[in-house]
This record gives C-alpha cells, sequence and structure tokens, in this order.
C-alpha cells in the first residue's frame, strides 16, 4: 500500500529543493547584469518573490493532488480490506448456523429413533422371543408383532417425510406449496393466501424450485411458532429473468435487530447465497413481518 506521509516528504525535499535553486539562480541572474541594466534588475528584484509564489503554488497544487490520490488510495484500500473481512466473518457464521442446524438435526433424528422406533423394534423382539419357547402363543405373538411392525413401517414413512425433500419433479413447485398449506390447515386455523405472478415452473431449475420450496417451509415454521398471526399473504412473481417471493403476516412483529441472525432466517440467508439472491426483512412490534427475496434466474 502506498504511504500518503512518504509524498508529502517528497514534497517537501523537492519544496526546498526549488526554493534553494531559486535563490542562487535569481543572484547569478541579476550579478550577471550590467550597470545599465539597472532598469531591468529592479524589475526582476521587484517581482523575483511574485515569481517565486507563483511557481511555488503551482509546485504545491500538483503535489497536493498527488497527497490526496495516495490519501484516496489508501481509504479504498482500507475499505475494500474491511469489507472482505466482513464478508468472510459472515460466511464463518453461515458455516457455523448451517453446521448448528445439521446437527440439531440428527439430534432430533436421533431422539425419535431412540424414542419410538428403537422401543417399537425392542417389543418386536421381546415377541419373537417369547413365540420361539411358547409354541401354543406363537399365532397370538406373531400377530402383535406384525401389528407393531406395521407401527414402524408408519413412523419411519413420517420421519422420512420430515427429512426429506418434496417430490418437486412429480408434484411442480405451486402444487407442493398448495399441499403444504393444506397440511397447516389441517391442524391450524392460519389463512394462507398464495398469489402466482407470472410464475413458470418450467423455467425454474429442480434445485431453484426446491429453495422456493424451503424458504417458504421455513418461514411459515417461524409464523406459526412465534407471530401469533391468523393471516398470511404469499407472493410469488417472475419479471424476465428475475424471481420475486414475499411472505407477509398480520402477527405481533419484533424488531429486526433482535432476531436477524436467528437460526431460521440464517437458513434462508444461506440458501440466497447459494444463487446469489438478497433477502429484505421488514418487520415493527405490532406490525407483522414481510420477508421479501429476489433472484437472478
Amino acid at each position: 500500500m502506498r504511504n500518503p506521509y512518504t509524498s508529502s516528504i517528497k514534497l517537501a525535499v523537492i519544496f526546498l529543493v526549488f526554493g534553494i535553486t531559486w535563490i542562487f539562480a535569481s543572484d547569478i541572474i541579476s550579478r550577471q547584469l550590467t550597470r545599465n541594466d539597472l532598469e531591468l534588475y529592479s524589475m526582476i528584484q521587484h517581482s523575483k518573490g511574485v515569481l517565486f509564489m507563483i511557481l511555488a503554488a503551482i509546485l504545491i497544487y500538483f503535489g497536493s493532488r498527488r497527497i490526496f490520490t495516495d490519501i484516496e488510495f489508501a481509504r479504498d484500500k482500507w475499505l475494500q480490506q474491511r469489507l472482505e473481512e466482513e464478508k468472510e466473518k459472515q460466511n464463518q457464521e453461515m458455516a457455523k448456523a448451517i453446521l448448528q442446524a445439521q446437527e440439531a438435526e440428527r439430534k432430533k433424528l436421533g431422539e425419535e429413533l431412540h424414542d419410538n422406533i428403537n422401543q417399537l423394534l425392542g417389543v418386536v423382539k421381546l415377541y419373537v422371543q417369547h413365540a420361539q419357547v411358547n409354541k401354543g402363543m406363537q399365532q397370538e405373538l406373531l400377530e402383535k408383532c406384525s401389528e407393531y411392525i406395521k407401527q414402524v413401517i408408519e413412523e419411519i414413512r413420517q420421519l422420512s417425510r420430515s427429512l426429506l425433500p418434496p417430490a418437486l419433479h412429480e408434484n411442480g413447485l405451486l402444487r407442493s406449496i398448495d399441499q403444504l398449506v393444506a397440511a397447516i390447515a389441517v391442524v391450524n386455523t392460519l389463512h394462507i393466501d398464495l398469489k402466482n405472478d407470472g410464475i413458470k415452473e418450467s423455467d425454474l431449475p429442480e434445485q431453484v424450485q426446491l429453495m422456493l420450496y424451503r424458504i417458504i417451509q421455513e418461514q411459515l415454521n417461524n409464523i406459526l411458532k412465534h407471530a401469533e398471526a391468523d393471516q398470511v399473504k404469499i407472493q410469488l412473481e417472475q419479471k424476465n429473468k428475475t424471481v420475486h417471493l414475499s411472505i407477509t403476516d398480520n402477527g405481533k412483529g419484533f424488531d429486526p435487530d433482535t432476531v436477524i441472525s436467528g437460526m431460521g432466517l440464517m437458513n434462508i440467508r444461506s440458501r440466497l447465497e447459494q444463487v446469489h439472491g438478497t433477502m429484505l426483512l421488514h418487520a415493527a412490534p405490532d406490525n407483522g413481518c414481510t420477508l421479501a427475496v429476489s433472484f437472478h434466474l
């Protein structure tokens, strides 16, 4: 990085050399003049100071421009470094949030396996062992084993639904969102209004459709947990190659500064990073919340 103080020292040295050269040069010229050139000599003596100031001003002007250029360069370099450091910090926070989410998901999966499936399989194992030594009860015990195995299959099916992405290649984005809204309506009185303005599923890669679905799912989960809302409006819009998604609720709202780094929002921001998208959050206490995201295809 160029140091502006170095330019200042250079300017001072040049100015000093110029001043000394001017003094000696003007004295030499004055001594070379003959006595018949008294008028010219007098004019030089009177104008010497003025010329010196003019030339010095010109020198200072161009020198100061160089100094200011160096200062601006140093400032821009510093700002660029700060921006890179902030971006790196944000990336680290996102990576940390993703790892935490993955760990939480693994913990949840482990608890489900232990508390439900493992217990059911333990009962099945116990019945099989009894059936081996109690020939007269084999039929009854095997029927009970069959019932418990059916429960295990259902538990695994429900667990798979919660972990695996929806079959977007079969249902498409809009139908999958409709199914999500319908599933919420079964257990909650939340009214969800979905509006599609120009979205063409054929224009959206499957990964983009999955990302939009997950963002909607994540935000609806946030609303159900925290917002105390009874109305939600989801609007999908596509203009040329730009996709916009907004999710607005009429809940109790919040101060965005207090939750902007929450796990759900960090997950949404992380998903948008993959497509260089943007996320805006508009919220205030007692005034609901609007999540707006956009990205280019």
